[in-house]
């Protein structure tokens, strides 16, 4: 693809985003920034629920949670290098000792640490792409949420651990992308240092792109961390028990955008190709929004009480619902499926003159294309159950499209 419709396709990307309030990208002479709008900004809070849920959750492995402050320079967990700062390296091992006494001195344990960074360099999990369009795009960019996992272990183990965690941090990405396959993992590498080391990637629309990095750091990597700190904590330590360290690191906003560009489709929609996002209902920003169908305004807000109804049942429940839209524009129903279908909302309830005379209401699937009929339409009272339902369906991996329409 040349580097015009390259650039060309991440705009489109952007622009799609930007106008379902998703996000943009602001730019000035000097810096770069993710402007988040108000469905952006619950994506992001998903994504970011769902990475700290996955690391803390393992059944595997004790992995605890460091929220970091806003800092220059570096975050808690930056690749290390020669060039890392005294502070950097005392931060690692500063919470590996005050961590120690919670399990009892006893290994292996890990460090889930997130929190905002502000730098002048570049996205760091960007920077060893040489031919990125996220990283062309997002020069400038000095703000963004670093997501880290430190895990230490003994040496012997250390290898096991490398392989265990790249594994995991795959199959999470995986597990809520629309399509799993164009995530692929990288051969593992020898740094100059002797570290081993691999990358995660996804495929763009406009190409690969870095993702994530996993690097084990030896044991001479501790001597480095431990020989930077103080002096009483390395008294009487012998740097052959030091722990070998496996660190996972990726950035909430290229997460963020990862996500959107995965399940970003276009899909025939009766005689029309629209835009589709289809976002796992876990990091959907809402998970159901209404389509009152009437043709007069009286008949409207009988349906918009029911609305008002529903809408509480199902907050109540834990569902987030698409908040209430002016019930005087008299649009047509597919105008609404457009509009919801862009905005990545899994379901659809839909309410017409049954939902009045029967207590029937539609249950329409974003992802399915067969239209509601009235075989699968659902009893006002079994809305919430059959939601509920379907979500739990869909977080056992399951197909539940032809029974929640």
């Amino acid at each position: 693809m040349q580097l015009e419709s390259v650039q060309n396709c991440f705009n489109k990307l952007i622009q799609i985003c930007g106008k379902n309030g998703f996000l943009n990208i602001g730019r000035t002479d000097s810096s770069t920034a993710i402007c988040y709008g108000p469905l952006g900004s619950l994506l992001k809070r998903n994504v970011f629920r769902e990475w700290l849920f996955s690391v803390l959750n393992n059944s595997d492995a004790t992995v605890f949670p460091v929220e970091r402050q806003s800092r220059e320079g570096r975050l808690l967990l930056e690749k290390i290098t020669c060039k890392a700062t005294d502070s950097l390296l005392s931060d690692v091992v500063g919470i590996y000792i005050d961590t120690l006494p919670v399990v009892g001195c006893n290994l292996p344990f890990g460090i889930a640490a997130y929190g905002p960074c502000v730098n002048s360099m570049e996205v760091s999990s960007l920077k060893e792409s040489t031919d990125s369009v996220l990283k062309t795009n997002l020069r400038g960019l000095k703000a963004w949420t670093r997501m880290s996992l430190a895990f230490f272990t003994p040496r012997k183990k250390a290898t096991h651990w490398f392989h265990y965690w790249s594994h995991q941090r795959y199959l999470w990405w995986r597990k809520f992308s629309s399509i799993p396959s164009k995530f692929s993992l990288s051969e593992v590498v020898k740094t100059p240092d002797g570290n081993e080391h691999l990358s995660l990637h996804l495929e763009f629309p406009w190409g690969n792109e870095l993702l994530e990095t996993t690097t084990l750091y030896e044991n001479n990597f501790s001597k480095d961390l431990w020989a930077h700190h103080s002096p009483k904590h390395i008294s009487n330590k012998n740097f052959a028990d030091m722990p070998s360290i496996v660190t996972c690191e990726t950035e909430l906003d290229v997460a963020v955008l990862a996500y959107l560009a995965n399940s970003y489709t276009k899909k025939l929609r009766g005689e029309e190709i629209r835009n589709v996002f289809q976002l796992h209902y876990k990091l959907a920003p809402y998970k159901v929004c209404f389509s009152i169908e009437g043709n007069n305004m009286e008949f409207m807000k009988q349906l918009d009480d029911i609305r008002k109804h529903l809408t509480k049942e199902l907050k109540s429940a834990g569902i987030l619902v698409l908040p209430k839209f002016d019930i005087n524009s008299l649009e047509d129903t597919q105008f609404h499926y457009v509009r919801f279908d862009e905005m990545g909302i899994p379901y659809t309830v839909v309410l017409n003159h049954n939902a009045i005379q029967t207590g029937i209401v539609g249950l329409r699937n974003r992802d399915t294309t067969i239209q509601i009929s009235f075989p699968h339409a659902k009893h006002i009272s079994e809305v919430i159950t059959s939601l509920l339902g379907s979500l739990c369906s869909f977080s056992l991996g399951q197909d539940c499209s032809c029974d929640h329409q």
